[in-house]
Formats: C-alpha cells, sequence, structure tokens
C-alpha cells in the first residue's frame, strides 16, 4: 500500500512538473522543473530498487547536465519572442509525437500482465545471473554490459571518442600561436621605469585649438571683406 501511495506522489509530481516544462513562459522555470522531473523519476526507480539508475539521473543529468543548461539559459538570455517563433509550424509534429506516446502508454496499461511475462522471459539472463551467486543491482548491470552487450558497449565508447576529437578538431586553431615566449631572465631584467612614462598635465591649463588650413583662412578672409 504505502509503495503504491509513494508511487503516485511521485508520479503526480512529475506529470505536473512536464506540463511547466512546456507551459511555462519563463525559461528559467521550465529548466527548474525539468530538474524535479529528474529528481522524481529517480525516486521512482528507486521504488523499484534500481538504485544504480536512479543514483546516476541524479549525478548525471541533475549534477551535470542540468547545471549546464541553467548556465547556457543564463548568458544567452533569449528573449521570449524568439522563443515563440516557429511554434505552429512544429505544432502538427508535436501532436503527432504526443498522440504516439499516449498510444504507447495505454497499449502498456490495457495490455495487463502479457507485457509482464513478456519482460521476465527477456530477462532470462538476469536471473540465471541471481541464481548463481548474489549480486547488486550495479553488479548485474556490469556484467550485462560486458558479456551480453560488450559490441553495443564498445559502439558506444567508440561514438564518444569520435564526438570528443572532432569537439577538439572544431576548436583548434590552424596556424602560427599569437602567444610569445619570454625567457624569465629577460622578464625580470626589464625596467618598469622605461616601459610607462607617467605625464602631468595642470587641469585648469586647456588644450590649445588646432590651426585651420590656409586655404579656409584665406576664404573666410574674403567673405569677411
Amino acid at each position: 500500500m504505502l509503495f503504491k501511495i509513494l508511487f503516485y506522489i511521485f508520479a503526480l509530481i512529475t506529470v505536473y512538473s512536464a506540463i511547466r516544462v512546456v507551459s511555462a513562459k519563463n525559461t528559467m522555470t521550465s529548466v527548474l522543473h525539468l530538474v524535479l522531473i529528474f529528481v522524481m523519476v529517480s525516486c521512482c526507480w528507486l521504488l523499484l530498487q534500481a538504485e544504480f539508475l536512479a543514483l546516476a539521473l541524479i549525478i548525471i543529468y541533475c549534477g551535470a547536465v542540468m547545471v549546464f543548461f541553467l548556465f547556457a539559459v543564463m548568458m544567452l538570455d533569449i528573449p521570449h519572442d524568439m522563443l515563440k517563433e516557429g511554434f505552429v509550424k512544429f505544432l502538427p509534429i508535436a501532436v503527432l509525437v504526443a498522440i504516439i506516446f499516449m498510444a504507447e502508454i495505454l497499449i502498456v496499461i490495457l495490455g495487463g500482465d502479457s507485457f509482464i511475462a513478456n519482460a521476465y522471459a527477456l530477462s532470462g539472463g538476469v536471473e540465471s545471473i541471481r541464481e548463481g551467486a548474489e549480486l547488486t543491482n550495479a553488479q548485474e548491470l556490469g556484467v550485462l554490459l560486458y558479456t551480453e552487450y560488450i559490441y553495443a558497449f564498445e559502439a558506444t565508447a567508440l561514438i564518444l571518442l569520435v564526438a570528443m576529437i572532432a569537439a577538439i578538431a572544431l576548436t583548434r586553431r590552424i596556424g602560427p600561436l599569437r602567444r610569445k615566449d619570454v625567457s624569465v631572465s629577460l622578464a625580470i631584467k626589464a625596467n618598469p621605469t622605461e616601459r610607462v612614462r607617467m605625464v602631468k598635465m595642470d587641469s585648469a591649463v586647456l588644450a590649445p585649438a588646432p590651426k585651420k588650413p590656409e586655404s579656409e583662412t584665406a576664404v573666410t578672409e574674403e567673405e569677411e571683406k
């Protein structure tokens, strides 16, 4: 009973936060509600005894990605008019995606125990591991990653490596460096009095007016005559 009560509380807060993410006019409010969604989803995973996924969601998304989002939103300071541009243009696609997600949720809910039975059938590797030894959630996940999903795991690592190399290549400047290496001995021997010259001027003395060119002076004399 307590499990259901906690689940419904976390689920309602998650749904409310998701609505606020797309309906809030302030961008900062949307980002903070997105953080709340991640926290509530991690609480739901804790109820399902998936401690590793819950902690990973908190550490990676809330601790790193969302902090980056907050800094990006605060530094860019995008006006609200620019955010509203193209809303009607992408509205049909958004409605289509929402209908697909709702249909999937209804299929799972109305399907009943058949989907649960299929899930247990597909997780036969996990059950065999549990029969051999008592492992924690993180250990079971590690065993699966390095046995059944080793190729997918290596492909993911390769993709991340390519992305890192591409980021370094894009930000690398081609050409000679502008920095000039100066020896420490020359920097110590430098005389500061030879680099900056202090000039004292009286504030009451006005600078002389600039002289007019001779051609302009001749024209003004002829006009006066």
